[in-house]
């Protein structure tokens, strides 16, 4: 009814082959890739549901708004039901923190920040005040003096460390300190080309990462 109230309603069926929206292959291809990355082999309602969200059509967002509904707490709900977890309410939002120190990275960090806090991912500015950190590593990556002190620091609140690698980066294991953090935290590789699904997918590690934090 509300896609009607906002769209209209069409005049009938058309003859012929009916093309696909941009914006409907561009989800379609994104519920597949969650399909995937679940290791499913069928693409449902729910997988559609997720691929939907991750396009991010301003639409969208308004027709959830509309019955009252958050788009976070949607994504976070449909992924954990198709993963098979029970997911209990989260008493509040997962506060970042960014740990990056080569020069290139500072535009990629901001825009990480930017995508993170649009659906709902705060990034606080004190390492200290953080409840996961995400560690953004290119290649060639070393960790610098800085960054091994923010990790120490995480490491004695028992933050867990998410290696986030961009521009086809490979973390050595012994490279970045762990921490005793409640569940160790695998790594997401973020590419330019699927930016937006691959912040997605880091905001769906966090909730995931840190028990009892949404």
């Amino acid at each position: 009814d509300r896609v009607r109230a906002a769209h209209g309603q069409g005049v009938g069926p058309e003859p012929g082959h009916l093309p696909f929206t941009a914006g409907a292959k561009r989800a379609l291809a994104l519920a597949v890739r969650e399909s995937l990355a679940l290791g499913h082999r069928h693409v449902d309602t729910g997988h559609l549901l997720l691929g939907v969200l991750a396009e991010g059509e301003a639409a969208v967002v308004d027709l959830l708004a509309g019955y009252g509904l958050d788009v976070v707490d949607v994504r976070d709900r449909a992924f954990a039901a198709l993963a098979g977890i029970d997911l209990a309410p989260a008493r509040r939002s997962a506060r970042l923190f960014l740990s990056y120190r080569r020069p290139q990275d500072l535009h990629l960090a901001g825009r990480i920040a930017d995508r993170l806090d649009d659906i709902g991912r705060s990034v606080v500015g004190d390492v200290g005040e953080c409840d996961v950190l995400l560690a953004v590593v290119g290649p060639d990556w070393a960790p610098t003096d800085s960054m091994r002190t923010e990790v120490a620091r995480a490491a004695e609140r028992a933050v867990p460390v998410v290696p986030v690698l961009v521009d086809g980066a490979v973390l050595p294991a012994d490279q970045l300190p762990a921490t005793a953090a409640p569940r160790p935290a695998p790594p997401l590789t973020l590419r330019h080309e699927t930016f937006r699904a691959d912040v997605a997918r880091l905001a769906d590690v966090v909730r995931y990462a840190q028990p009892g934090i949404g």
